[in-house]
Formats: structure tokens, C-alpha cells, sequence
């Protein structure tokens, strides 16, 4: 069945693209400033419903002073019976990756100014809820930590 058709055998025809509430950008840059307290990443933000599984992918394009860096993780109002993710943050060769088992798991670098950051997961819910990407500076500075415009949050119902 098509989409759209209740006949069976129908062909399915999408010509453009698809999207979906699980997809994500956000549209402003997000700044931290004299602030290691992780904060809810403003457009990053998705509604899960309790026992189902998901897969999530977080690409975000960072910018940061030497010495104030990036802290990222994967947080929410929804409980987990179940997760795990791995982050990753590349600058110029510098990589720092940590796997976490639990919402709110931060992984951190001080030493980026120009980092890309990776967060790959899936988490069982128990509870209803939202997923959220939260970001702060690794140690505070005077010199904001931001994430840029066009960072992206995809999540999928695989269960």
C-alpha cells in the first residue's frame, strides 16, 4: 500500500522529499558564555513516547576559545530503561570520543576552537517525553562557546 492508497499494490511514488518530527536543525546560533552549565540546545529538541526504541544522530558545528571548549550531551524529560552513545569531537586532529550509558553523560575538550561534534545512540524510554542535545563551554570563559546555526538532531522510532 502507497502512500496515500488504501488498494494493496500500489507503488510508492514520493518525489520530494520526506520529513518528519524526529528531524531537527536549529535555525539560530546557540552561545554560552562564562558557563560550564549545560543548557538545552535551542530547535534540538524531539518528543519520544515511553517504550519504544530509538535511534539519534546529533551533528553539531561548534566554535569555541581555546582554554573555554565544548561540553556536550544527551539529556531529556523522558526516562531510559535502556542507552547508549557515543560522542565524539574532532578539531584539527585532536579527538576526543566517550561512550555513555546514561542521559546526561557530558563529554568535554577544552582545547577546540573550530570542533565538529558527532553523538550517535539509541535509548529505550520508559516514559514519555523529550530528547534534547544540551551544550556548555568546558571550562568557563569570557569568550563565548557556541553552536552554530544548521547543527542537526535526527531521531528514529527503530522499535
Amino acid at each position: 500500500v502507497g502512500i496515500g492508497n488504501t488498494a494493496p499494490a500500489q507503488k510508492l511514488d514520493v518525489t520530494g522529499y520526506i520529513n518528519w518530527s524526529g528531524q531537527k536543525r536549529n535555525t539560530a546560533r546557540f552561545d554560552k558564555t562564562s558557563s560550564t552549565a549545560l543548557a538545552a540546545v535551542t530547535g534540538l529538541s524531539v518528543t519520544v513516547n515511553a517504550g519504544k526504541t530509538y535511534y539519534f544522530e546529533a551533528s553539531l558545528y561548534t566554535t569555541s576559545a581555546l582554554n573555554g571548549g565544548v561540553s556536550v550531551d544527551i539529556s531529556g524529560t523522558t526516562t531510559a530503561s535502556a542507552i547508549v552513545y557515543e560522542t565524539i569531537i574532532t578539531n584539527g586532529g585532536v579527538i576526543t570520543q566517550q561512550r555513555a550509558t546514561a542521559l546526561g553523560t557530558a563529554c568535554s575538550n577544552k582545547d577546540v576552537t573550530a570542533a565538529f561534534v558527532s553523538i550517535k545512540g539509541t535509548i529505550t524510554t520508559t516514559t514519555d517525553g523529550t530528547l534534547l542535545v544540551r551544550f556548555a563551554q568546558q571550562i568557563s570563559n569570557a569568550t563565548r562557546s557556541s553552536v552554530e546555526i544548521n547543527s542537526t538532531f535526527i531521531v528514529n522510532n527503530i522499535a
